[in-house]
């Protein structure tokens, strides 16, 4: 080989370096193609837990927009509703009353 050649084959060389390195760690490289697959799995992650809640929260209105029974269960439950006629009975925890009075 000539001198000329082997220069050739060491310019090749470095350029070709040069591109590997750029692929690897350049603005869109392996690397950063890496981190965006991970970032995208945790918002695929996430989509699919809030699919899940709002399936849920579809149940939760479909059921109180359609069964009764389901209505009263809520008004009792969160509201301390009740029925007339019916009689309320509440227990009070003795510690509790004893230090609201001091």
């Amino acid at each position: 080989m000539t001198r000329i050649e082997k220069i050739l084959i060491y310019i090749l060389s470095f350029v070709l370096i040069g591109i590997l390195i750029f692929v690897i760690f350049g603005k869109d490289g392996f690397r950063n193609i890496s981190e965006l697959r991970k970032k995208r799995d945790a918002i695929i992650e996430t989509n699919e837990k809030i699919a899940e809640s709002n399936g849920k929260i579809s149940e939760i209105i479909n059921r109180l927009a359609t069964d009764t029974e389901y209505i009263e269960h809520v008004a009792r439950r969160e509201l301390g509703m009740v029925r007339e006629g019916e009689i309320v009975i509440q227990f009070v925890d003795k510690k509790e009353t004893l230090q609201d009075d001091k």
